[in-house]
C-alpha cells in the first residue's frame, strides 16, 4: 500500500510539473512582407523574432485594402500576390508541437492560399532547401465557407523559424485572412510514465528493505 501511494505522489507531482504555465493568447506580428508596387517586388518589416511561449495560443493575419499586383519572377505554377513572414523562436530545449489552422470564417477574397513553415531568420521566397521543415500545404480559396482548415502540424526544437503564408488577393477592395497558431509540449510516451513510476516504486521497495 505505501508503494502504491508512493507512486501515486510521484505521477502527481510530475504531471503537475507538466502542467506548469498558463496558455498565452496573443498576436504574432507580421514580420516581412512581400508584394508588388506595380514595377518591382517589394519586401520590407521589422523583422523582429518573437519568442513563443509553451504553451501559447498565436494569432496570425493580414489584410489588403486593395489588390496588390501579381508578384514577378518568382517560380510556380501560380501567380501569386504576397508571401507573409512570421518570423518567431523556440527557446525550450524539449520539441514543442506547432499547429496551425486557417480560420475560414474571417477570411474572404483569397485564392490559392498556402502556409509553409522553414527555419532560419532570413525571408526565402523560392526554394528554402534543407532548412524547409514543412512544404506548401493544400491551397485554400477562401470562400462561402466557415470552420477552420488544419495547414500545419510538426514539431520543433530549439531555433528560429518562419512561418510564410502567400495567396491571391482576388477582390478589387482588397481581402483577408486570419490563422491560429498553437505550441505545445509534445505528450510523454505512455512507456516512459510506466517506467518512471516502476523505478520509483523499486526505490521505495529498497529503502523500505534497507
Amino acid at each position: 500500500m505505501d508503494v502504491r501511494i508512493g507512486i501515486r505522489a510521484l505521477q502527481t507531482i510530475v504531471l503537475a510539473g507538466s502542467m506548469i504555465g498558463t496558455a498565452l493568447a496573443a498576436t504574432l506580428p507580421l514580420s516581412f512582407t512581400t508584394t508588388n508596387n506595380g514595377t518591382s517586388n517589394i519586401t520590407n518589416g521589422t523583422g523582429i523574432s518573437t519568442a513563443l511561449s509553451v504553451p501559447s495560443s498565436w494569432n496570425y493575419g493580414d489584410t489588403f485594402f486593395a489588390q496588390p499586383n501579381k508578384l514577378s519572377g518568382l517560380s510556380g505554377p501560380l501567380p501569386f500576390s504576397f508571401y507573409d513572414d512570421y518570423k518567431f523562436s523556440v527557446a525550450s530545449a524539449n520539441l514543442s508541437s506547432i499547429t496551425s489552422t486557417i480560420d475560414l470564417r474571417n477570411s474572404f477574397q483569397i485564392n490559392h492560399l498556402e502556409v509553409r513553415l522553414y527555419s532560419g531568420t532570413s525571408v526565402i521566397l523560392g526554394n528554402p532547401g534543407p532548412s524547409l521543415i514543412s512544404a506548401w500545404s493544400t491551397p485554400i480559396n477562401v470562400g462561402p465557407l466557415t470552420g477552420t482548415v488544419d495547414v500545419l502540424n510538426t514539431t520543433l526544437g530549439i531555433g528560429n523559424y518562419l512561418l510564410e503564408v502567400r495567396g491571391d488577393v482576388t477582390g478589387q477592395n482588397g481581402g483577408s485572412y486570419a490563422g491560429v497558431l498553437n505550441v505545445g509540449a509534445v505528450p510523454v510516451p505512455a512507456s516512459v510514465w510506466l517506467l518512471s513510476s516502476a523505478i520509483a516504486g523499486l526505490g521505495i521497495i529498497r529503502r523500505r528493505a534497507g
